[in-house]
């Protein structure tokens, strides 16, 4: 009878055993595809669209038709990235004017590929504000640019009405070399001259004349003025090598402008200053700024790039968008707000990464945290122990980043993030050639 019970007790510790191995297969079976749901739904929660390879001449073909921000990798993915939107922008025929910090490259690409272009720059064509304008636009436009800066008081619209008109009775055309190359004290000589030659009638003589006297005591700020924007723009006497914004933009052309450096503030306040007469005149274009610094002291490109015409489609192109508006955090996010499409790739600023980590957002994530502990008991007849397993499985909610700073600092160089807002899609990718 002792031996009965004594294999009848085997059976069913092995019978026990085999079926707490059974259930723990099942258990291993039901954990993993848990794990799986979770990951799953965690993906789908991040909304992130993998996609691996991507043609890079097919990136960013709508870019100059709305609100754009080009941030991070170098400088030759950029221009490639640019170069597909200008492309498509001038079949589209709408003008696009890119102002650029010494970019050599771009200006190559768009020369060699968009026969419509315009290429300012000190080696061949030169920006004069004041070429092809009327006596009017000059004098508002001048007031308007240099009167907070300079101290310019009102007067000094007779000494520019003055200098105006004998440039006029000269048959010369206004230009920034020609104003601030004026002999202004000398003037009143050569009035004198003119009309005792009969190249000039007396009245229109004293007029001219009586224009400069009321306005000599402006004169010394307006010749700072002409100056330091000549000096930024370049001085190149060649009539011939003169161009104008406005102009080229009422044509519909593609226009390079280089700057030359960020700091070149009076430059880039005539050059907007002009780009918001062509919105009042009722033109659409697209304006790219790339890798030009937004600096408070330029507070009409600051008014202008916030101000979201819907007639200017805005893009902006640098290296690093946090670090290139100064670290203001308010503007960041207002121009991301305004913008359509934006594409993020790898930053070396753990600062800057940390701030598109921000800005791209953030996920509910489901983390699980599993407990385990076991007991093991040996009572009565048994040839094996008895094992006691006490497992749970809590789940928790995370509040975690779409995408996270360290992974934009380790981003390859044609590795990016493309949001587009209009489908409201974040798609992380590689560009290939």
């Amino acid at each position: 009878m002792n031996a009965f019970f004594i294999v009848m007790k085997l059976m069913l510790q092995i019978f026990i055993a085999i079926w707490n191995g059974f259930v723990g297969i099942i258990n291993l079976i039901i954990g993993k595809a848990n794990k799986k749901t979770i990951e799953n739904n965690n993906r789908i929660s991040r909304g992130v669209i993998e996609n691996r390879g991507v043609p890079i001449d097919t990136i960013f073909t709508n870019g100059c038709n709305r609100n754009s921000i080009i941030s991070g990798s170098e400088n030759f993915i950029r221009n490639q990235i640019l170069i597909n939107a200008l492309l498509n922008s001038e079949n589209c025929g709408l003008p696009v004017i890119l102002i650029h910090e010494s970019n050599s490259e771009i200006e190559h690409m768009v020369g060699s590929q968009i026969s419509n272009s315009i290429i300012i720059d000190r080696h061949s064509l030169l920006f004069d504000p004041f070429y092809n304008r009327s006596e009017s636009d000059i004098i508002k436009m001048i007031l308007t640019v240099a009167k907070k800066e300079y101290g310019i008081k009102d007067e000094a619209r007779y000494a520019l009405k003055g200098m105006l008109s004998f440039l006029n009775a000269k048959k010369r055309k206004p230009t920034l070399a020609a104003l601030a190359n004026c002999p202004y004290n000398d003037l009143y000589d050569k009035i004198d001259d003119m009309v005792c030659k009969g190249k000039m009638s007396d009245t229109v003589g004293n007029d001219i004349k009586s224009y400069l006297s009321s306005g000599q005591s402006e004169y010394i700020k307006l010749k700072s003025f002409f100056d330091d924007l000549l000096d930024e723009c370049g001085n190149n006497p060649s009539k011939n090598s003169l161009t104008d914004v406005l102009r080229a933009v009422s044509e519909g052309k593609t226009v390079l402008v280089d700057i030359g450096n960020s700091t070149n503030k009076h430059y880039i306040s005539v050059l907007i200053y002009q780009l918001e007469i062509a919105l009042r005149m009722g033109h659409t274009f697209s304006l790219i700024l790339d890798g030009i610094s937004i600096s408070k002291d330029i507070e009409s490109l600051n008014k202008f790039i916030v101000s979201n015409n819907t007639h200017c489609n805005l893009t902006i192109s640098t290296s690093d968008l946090y670090s290139m508006l100064g670290g203001d955090e308010k503007l960041m996010y207002t121009l991301l707000g305004n913008s359509i499409e934006n594409i993020i790739m790898q930053h070396g600023s753990a600062v800057s990464a940390e701030e598109w980590s921000k800005a791209i957002g953030f996920y509910e994530k489901t983390e699980t945290t599993t407990t385990l502990s076991r007991g093991k008991t040996k009572g009565g007849f048994s040839l094996f122990p008895s094992y006691n397993d006490y497992k749970s499985l809590a789940f928790s909610i995370k509040r975690e980043p779409i995408v996270k700073s360290e992974e934009i600092l380790r981003m390859c160089n044609n590795e990016m993030y493309i949001y587009d807002r209009s489908l409201n899609q974040l798609v992380h990718c590689y560009a290939t050639n």
